[in-house]
């Protein structure tokens, strides 16, 4: 960074997360810490949220890379839906962000399309500041579909890390239920671990052929459970992390949408797959 080139002492700050295994015999560290030493926390915890402060007191300065980089996400995805979808946030009479998170994606949402937006996720806790905070209406929902929405609600939905975390059986019930809730002509945007996941996980040369191997071989690969829900949402385990490989993507979510393309890295770790719902949208 340059900043630590000009003398100064960097502290990174990442979300916790265990050690994961991708493949047999193999274990690797989150594929965000891309090999920088840095502080996790876990900052749904006090003595976390405790710590951050403490940091921030001592601090000459602080780079807020969450607003940052949850707007840069934005501007990509919303070019994306123009330019590949042909759906313009000015023409939509409803958005959905599901899995909203904490707000990250529909904070500028929300500011372009205020009353329009709709946001859902598992997490009660997010979902109640999202409520609080922000411009449009967001809801609980559950692991399991249905969602509390009309047939035919929405004509853009955006779903970022969150088929990165279904089991194929679970993935497919979803796909078929964001079917049912999005008109004709609808777009969605949906991040998965593919090539680029991999890519950053800095693999040894023999372990990294070997995944690449398994993702292609599986087509959805399960390569680990997933903690960061335990506490605060019910998801009796089916809360994992898996990969995608592209040729099974356009072979089994083409069941229920065009599959207009899949764009590796463009939302960081994250390929982009865009997609949009058949028949005639008038």
């Amino acid at each position: 960074m340059m900043l630590a080139d000009m003398g100064a002492e960097i502290i990174r700050i990442d979300r916790a997360s265990g050690r994961t295994r991708l493949i047999d015999g193999d274990e690797r560290l989150d594929v965000t810490a891309r090999g920088r030493r840095s502080l996790a926390l876990d900052l749904k915890k006090p003595q976390a949220v405790e710590a951050v402060l403490r940091l921030c007191a001592g601090a000459d300065g602080l780079i807020e890379g969450f607003r940052l980089t949850g707007y840069t996400d934005f501007r990509r995805l919303e070019e994306a839906a123009k330019t590949i979808g042909g759906r313009s946030l000015d023409d939509c009479a409803a958005v959905l962000d599901w899995g909203c998170g904490c707000g990250r994606i529909s904070r500028y949402l929300g500011e372009r399309v205020g009353s329009r937006l709709t946001g859902c996720d598992i997490d009660a806790d997010n979902v109640g500041w999202c409520r609080d905070h922000l411009p449009g209406r967001f809801v609980v929902t559950g692991l399991m579909p249905p969602l509390p929405f009309d047939d035919g609600e929405f004509d853009l939905v955006i779903g970022l890390s969150v088929f990165t975390h279904f089991r194929e059986t679970l993935q497919d019930a979803w796909l078929a239920e964001l079917a049912r809730v999005t008109r004709p002509g609808a777009v969605l945007l949906m991040t998965v671990h593919g090539e680029t996941a991999l890519d950053y996980a800095h693999l040894a040369p023999l372990p990294d052929k070997l995944a690449r191997q398994a993702v292609a071989k599986a087509g959805l690969l399960v390569g680990s459970d997933n903690n960061q829900l335990d506490g605060f949402a019910d998801h009796r385990g089916e809360y994992v992390n898996v990969f995608h490989s592209t040729r099974y993507i356009k072979e089994r979510w083409s069941r229920h949408f065009d599959v207009l393309d899949v764009l590796p890295g463009y939302i960081f770790t994250h390929d982009l797959v865009v997609l949009r719902k058949r028949g005639d949208p008038r």
